[in-house]
Formats: C-alpha cells, sequence, structure tokens
C-alpha cells in the first residue's frame, strides 16, 4: 500500500496520518510552527523498527523485532544500502563508533560487530546473562554494553576481548550514554544513572531523583545530561560535577530520547505519544514544539540535524 499523509494545524501542532510500519525523517525548520513533511526512507516489512543509530556520514541502520538490520543511504530511496540477519530475536540498540563499524544489542543476550559498508559480520561479543538494552561505544573505541543483567560490559573495540565488568545497579540497565569528557552515564530501572570513569570504569557518583525506572539518555553538546524516565520527567544533569540542573514536568513516560548539533533536546512519550522538542541547558521549563506523531520505539539525529524515527503500524506527524 501507498502511504497518504494527510496534514493540518493545530495551536501550533502539525498532524498527520499514515500507514504500514516504516522508518520516517523530518526536520523541525527553525523551531517555528513549520514542520517539514516527513520523507519515507526505508521500510522493514511487516516487522517493527526497534532501534536505530546514525553514522557520521548520515547512514542510518535500523533494527527490528526478528533480528534484522538495514543500511539507509540519505540518496538510497527506499531501497537499503544492505540488509543482514544479525541476530536471532529483537534487535534493542543500534550504535555507531567514529571508525564506521556498527554495533547491536539483542535479546539473544549478545552484541553484534558489523561493518558499516556492506554489513560483514567482524565478531560477536558474548558474556551477558540477559537481554542486551543498551550499547554505546567511546572516543577511545571502548565498547559499552547495558543489560537486563543489571550490568554494564566493557568491551575492547580492536579485538572484542572482555575488559571489565561494572557492577552496581540493582535492576536492569536500560540506557548508556558517553558525555563529552569520555564519563560513561548508565541508567537502569532502579531509578538512578550511575557515572563511571572512562580511563579504568571506577564509579564516580549516582544521580538519584527520578522516582521510576530510567528509560533513556542524551549528551547535549553543550555537556548537559538528559534523562527520561517511566515516572513522566526528563532531568537534567550538569557532566562536570552532576549537579541537577532543571526538570521538565507533565509529559508521560519518557521512552527516547536525542539531542541536535544545535542544542535542542527531542523527546517522545510513549503515553500520549507525542514527539516534544525543548531548549537545552538551562532554558524554559515548555516545549518549543508538540507533534502527535504516533508510537515511536526510537529517535536519531543526524548530523545534519535531521530527526529519525522508528514507529509501528499507523503513527501520526
Amino acid at each position: 500500500k501507498q502511504c497518504s499523509l494527510v496534514c493540518r494545524r493545530w495551536a501550533g501542532t502539525v498532524r498527520g496520518v499514515s500507514v504500514q510500519r516504516r522508518l520516517r525523517v523530518g526536520r523541525w525548520e527553525a523551531y517555528a510552527a513549520k514542520w517539514i513533511e516527513p520523507r519515507l526512507i526505508g521500510r522493514h516489512a511487516d516487522f517493527l523498527i526497534l532501534a536505530l543509530g546514525v553514522g557520521r556520514d548520515g547512514t542510518v541502520y535500523s533494527g527490528d523485532m526478528v533480528g534484522t538490520i538495514k543500511a539507509w543511504g540519505s540518496s538510497s530511496g527506499v531501497q537499503p544500502l544492505w540488509s543482514i540477519q544479525a541476530h536471532a530475536t529483537q534487535v534493542k540498540a543500534i550504535t555507531v563508533c567514529m571508525r564506521g563499524n556498527v554495533y547491536s544489542g539483542s535479546n539473544d543476550r549478545t552484541v553484534g560487530v558489523w561493518s558499516g559498508v556492506d554489513g560483514t559480520h567482524l565478531r560477536t561479543l558474548r558474556g551477558h546473562e540477559r537481554w542486551v538494552h543498551a550499547v554505546a561505544v567511546g572516543a577511545d573505541n571502548k565498547v559499552y554494553s547495558g543489560s537486563h543483567d543489571c550490568t554494564v560490559r566493557v568491551w575492547s573495540g580492536e579485538d572484542g576481548s572482555h575488559l571489565q565488568t561494572l557492577i552496581g545497579h540493582t535492576s536492569s540497565v536500560r540506557a548508556l550514554a558517553i558525555g563529552r569528557d569520555g564519563r560513561v552515564y548508565s541508567g537502569s530501572g532502579d531509578c538512578t544513572i550511575r557515572v563511571w570513569a572512562h580511563s579504568d570504569g571506577a564509579h564516580l557518583y549516582t544521580l538519584a531523583g527520578h522516582t521510576d525506572q530510567v528509560r533513556c539518555l542524551a549528551c547535549g553538546p553543550d555537556g548537559i545530561i538528559y534523562s527520561g524516565s517511566q515516572d513522566t520527567t526528563i532531568r537534567a544533569w550538569s557532566a562536570t560535577d552532576g549537579t541537577h540542573v532543571r526538570t521538565l514536568h507533565g509529559l508521560s513516560e519518557v521512552t527516547a530520547l536525542a539531542c541536535s548539533p544545535d542544542n535542542r533536546v527531542y523527546s517522545f512519550s510513549g503515553g500520549d505519544r507525542v514527539l516534544r522538542i525543548w531548549s537545552s541547558g538551562h532554558g524554559g521549563n515548555r516545549p518549543l514544539a508538540s507533534l502527535y506523531i504516533g508510537q515511536v520505539f526510537d529517535l536519531a539525529i543526524r548530523p545534519d540535524g535531521t530527526v529519525c524515527t522508528a514507529a509501528k503500524g499507523a503513527f501520526a506527524w
């Protein structure tokens, strides 16, 4: 079926309707009440897209519920650059390192490593006892994976060897992020964010304040760390000392976060299915814009500021 898009503007919100399970991309222009019509960049047939990653060249990598990963270029139309059967079950997380390799975390308890160029399998990282929810890669090429087994495992990006296991969370590790200074942030179902030194994995301090599980993390270009939680709030923290900067209220549970190169914060709330755009740092506590877009499982932002969303079934902008 062909997708149809019906748009109207209401109270500063652009709304529309489309069909099929797909990956779409759009851009908020100048943060005024104008949304450029999203462009379809890829489909996963009838399977839900659960995870997104973006390379430095703007290539988008998407993972679905049956373990498939596809790569999409800016000019590849709706045909993927490549498609592989990467895992035996759901792909829960995708990230891309500075060298262009793609790392995927799965419910099969492994982290897969793939060539970003053609999807060639490079290696598999094994050791977690439960599902892998999150993957991140530092500038020093260390790889971090967060799991339902409550641990963060550290791997060598050179040969895939296991370097260290970071222990301290009392519930599943749902999110990971790397700060500008290399510090590692892990968000957990125990309602906390733990901060680790990238050099030796030492626990530096814990960010506490959320009252329900931390679902997502994002680091802004200004060094502010953002955490989204099932408690319906987004908290902003100083990357210097962990000081609480501000709390954004009035949301349903926050399930996805991303920061753009121009220092805007994008959040998706699974309850009301609204994408919100916020000013960064110490900005106001009201969103710059709110867009109803239907169910979304992940957000990612290309280097040019283009916003990508992974979705299922019927959804709206």
